[in-house]
């Protein structure tokens, strides 16, 4: 793979699959619910077509492997792998006592932000649980930090695509905004 940005985004033509890693006691109904209906509003969207594959033992593995659960690593609520160097990922055991999930994940989504069975009741919440999928989903399809694009004052090295900068991305860390 080479290192330009480009190299890292799903194609069009491809078909871009995600599986649910375990069973319904962590990925019930509504939280895989959730998460189809944001990937939906991307397909809805975008020129991708990203779909669920039912997960066991003889499923063909898919691209994006989502698991819901804690994350060690103090109070981060969610994290995923950049784009399509997802496919074939593993990682290794000190990566997941840090970071949690199981050796084949490629995103943990956390059951503190998003409920077991039913939308929070508190609007900020809600707004919460939905820019936990979105960020976190956005960046399976390739979507960069804001505040590390090449036209702020923290460029990511890796990232060679630059735009205009947006204070109200949901790829923007709060605290962030403006930078």
């Amino acid at each position: 793979m080479g290192d330009a940005t480009l190299d890292y985004l799903w194609t069009p033509d491809q078909d871009d699959t995600y599986a649910f890693l375990q069973g319904t006691g962590q990925a019930t109904p509504y939280r895989k619910n959730r998460v189809a209906d944001t990937f939906a509003i991307w397909n809805s969207r975008a020129n991708l077509v990203v779909k669920e594959l039912p997960w066991g033992l003889t499923s063909p593995n898919a691209d994006i492997r989502i698991r819901f659960g804690g994350i060690p690593q103090g109070d981060i609520l969610g994290w995923s792998v950049f784009a399509n160097p997802s496919i074939g990922l593993a990682w290794d055991r000190a990566y997941i006592e840090r970071n949690g999930g199981k050796f084949d994940i490629t995103g943990v989504l956390s059951t503190t932000v998003i409920p077991e069975n039913a939308s929070p009741t508190k609007l900020e919440d809600q707004k919460s649980e939905e820019k936990l999928l979105f960020h976190e989903l956005e960046h399976t399809l390739g979507l960069q930090h804001e505040h590390e694009s090449a036209l702020t004052d923290k460029p990511n090295p890796k990232i060679n695509i630059a735009a205009s900068f947006d204070g109200d991305s949901l790829m923007i860390y709060p605290g962030l905004e403006g930078s």
